[in-house]
């Protein structure tokens, strides 16, 4: 997928997460430092994938969760291919 449609695919993406009200985290790309969102996953819950920056297009490995206050917490680490 080209670099720009990879970038519309994701802001079509956050804008139907933004009008549908959905809990978000931000976090840093970790090749670029590019602020990226995710869904939050709910209380006690926690999601872990791997993801491609749809701005530098590197990719990682990421942990979404929550601790017992409710706070996102996100940890990524780099992943080449």
């Amino acid at each position: 997928m080209k670099d720009q449609q990879r970038i519309n695919r994701y802001e079509l993406w956050l804008a139907a997460v933004r009008r549908n009200g959905e809990p978000r985290v931000t976090y840093p790309c970790p090749h670029c430092d590019h602020q990226l969102v995710a869904l939050k996953p709910a209380a006690g819950i926690t999601w872990d994938s791997f993801s491609t920056c749809p701005y530098c297009g590197g990719n990682f490995y990421k942990v979404i969760g929550t601790n017992h206050k409710g706070e996102a917490e996100v940890t990524t680490t780099n992943y080449e291919v």
